[in-house]
């Protein structure tokens, strides 16, 4: 399985906790590479931190979230620098956002038509009210208590999040530095402009922040 992430200091990456539910080996996180051909040399993951109160029961993926410590740390320079997290709950609309990703460029069942170099996708705003009419209380099919302070919606106009996005970082520009609004948690449609619901991370800044002392962040 593939899956995104955003690099947060010189030992931890940022990424959604669902995938980390099934047993697994071992983890490579591939960074500061913008071509699928460079993704050959990874670093090993040495611990995985799932939030506690993550589940996955009728599908409610709240807390989706979790943590990636790298066996070794980053060495960053300028042209690869951590993504900003904010610390406290973050709410503020109509905002627009970017994502990037690998992930697949067409609905494919298999996801087989994957981008051969990073993708960028301009976001924007979808009131909860309206992302809710999209999940209705489908108990067994769709997380249906979206909370403003759990999740974010966002549509585009041009290419959607599709295969491959799963965990993919909402980045927001805020006084000319790049934060990390939200994590691409679920989307009922992918690859079409129905909105995607994201993990909004600054309500787990303390989280955050408790378990990645070790690591070093950018000024």
């Amino acid at each position: 399985m593939n899956i995104a992430g955003v690099v947060i200091n010189s030992l931890y990456v940022l990424t959604i906790a669902s995938p980390f539910l099934e047993p697994y080996d071992h983890i490579t996180v591939y960074y500061g590479k913008y071509l699928r051909s460079e993704l050959k040399n990874g670093t090993e993951v040495d611990k995985v931190f799932v939030h506690k109160d993550f589940s996955s029961i009728l599908n409610h993926k709240e807390n989706d979230i979790a943590l990636l410590k790298l066996k070794y740390e980053i060495q960053f320079n300028e042209d690869m620098r951590p993504i900003c997290i904010f610390h406290s709950f973050y709410e503020e609309i109509h905002n627009t956002f970017t994502i990037a990703s690998f992930g697949s460029l067409s609905a494919t069942k298999d996801g087989s038509l994957l981008a051969t170099n990073m993708q960028e996708i301009s976001m924007y705003y979808v009131q909860l009210g309206t992302c809710k009419k999209t999940y209705p209380n489908y108990v067994f099919s769709f997380p249906y208590n979206l909370k403003t302070s759990k999740h974010i919606c966002a549509t585009s106009s041009e290419r959607h999040v599709c295969r491959g996005d799963a965990g993919a970082t909402l980045m927001l520009k805020y006084h000319k530095k790049m934060y990390a609004a939200g994590l691409l948690s679920f989307s009922r449609d992918l690859c079409t402009d129905t909105p995607a619901v994201f993990t909004n991370v600054g309500t787990f800044g303390k989280w955050i922040k408790d378990h990645t002392k070790d690591g070093k962040y950018c000024e």
